[in-house]
C-alpha cells in the first residue's frame, strides 16, 4: 500500500495540460482522482487515457469522461480478497480506508500481484531460475521468472498488465487467486500452476507451440 502521505493525486477539476505536465514529472501511469481533499477520492486516471484522448485531436476531452472506477476497502481487508475483488470490479485502483472513514492510502492492483505470487528472491541468481526441460516436451519455470526472460526464451508477446513474473501473468489470465493445477493459455502456450506455497504460485509448467522452440536450448 501507497500511504497517505506518499500519494499523489490530483483535484477533480485539474485542467488536462496540467496533468500532463504532472505526468510528465511523475513515475505513475495511474493517478487517484479526488474532490476537495484525498479524503473523497472519485476514481482513478490513466496517462494512456490522457494521451489517447489528446493526441491529434481537436476537442479537449473533460477528466470525467476519462475517469476510471476505484474500490474502497477497509483497512482490514486481506491481500487475496481484495485481489479477487479488483478483478470483478475490473479497477486497477483500491482506496484503502482508516477507520474513521478517511483515505489511509491506496493499493493498486500491481501491489497485491507482488504480494500474493511474492517477491523476485533474488533478481541476480539465475541458477536458481534455470528453466527445467521435461521428457515430454514441456518446461517448468519458476513462477517469480520476470516476463522478460520468459519472453526472450519462448519468443512471446506477453500481454500482462500489471505482472512482472511469470506467476503474475498466470493470476492476470485466471483473473482470480490459482490453485494448484490450473491452466491457462496465452498466444498458443499453455501455462499451469505446478506448485504453490500459500497463495504464491511457485512453479509452472510450460507447454510451448508445436512449431516453436524456445532459445537458448535445454538449460541455458
Amino acid at each position: 500500500m501507497v500511504p497517505r502521505v506518499r500519494v499523489r493525486g490530483v483535484p477533480d477539476d485539474v485542467g488536462l495540460p496540467e496533468l500532463l505536465r504532472i505526468y510528465a514529472e511523475s513515475e505513475h501511469t495511474r493517478l487517484p482522482v479526488y474532490q476537495g481533499s484525498l479524503d473523497v477520492i472519485v476514481g482513478m486516471v490513466h496517462a494512456k487515457d490522457v494521451l489517447l484522448q489528446t493526441t491529434g485531436s481537436k476537442v479537449t476531452p473533460s477528466l470525467q469522461r476519462l475517469l476510471r472506477p476505484v474500490l474502497a476497502v477497509p483497512w482490514s481487508a486481506r491481500a487475496g480478497d481484495l485481489l479477487e475483488q479488483m478483478r470483478e470490479a475490473r479497477t486497477s485502483m483500491a482506496v484503502v480506508l482508516d477507520e474513521h472513514g478517511g483515505t489511509a492510502g491506496v493499493v493498486t492492483l500491481e501491489d497485491l500481484v507482488e504480494e500474493v505470487v511474492g517477491e523476485v528472491e533474488d533478481e541476480f541468481d539465475t541458477a536458481r531460475r534455470r528453466p527445467e526441460r521435461l521428457a515430454d516436451g514441456r518446461w517448468r519455470l519458476r513462477g517469480d521468472m520476470p516476463l522478460v526472460e520468459v519472453q526472450e526464451r519462448f519468443g512471446m508477446d506477453l500481454p500482462a498488465e500489471e505482472a512482472h513474473t511469470l506467476g503474475g501473468l498466470v493470476m492476470e489470465l485466471l483473473g482470480r487467486v490459482a490453485l494448484t493445477g490450473d491452466v491457462a493459455e496465452v498466444q498458443g502456450y499453455r501455462l499451469e500452476v505446478d506448485g504453490m506455497t500459500g497463495h504464491r504460485i511457485d512453479m509452472v509448467l510450460i507447454t510451448p507451440r508445436r512449431e516453436q522452440a524456445p532459445a537458448g536450448g535445454e538449460g541455458s
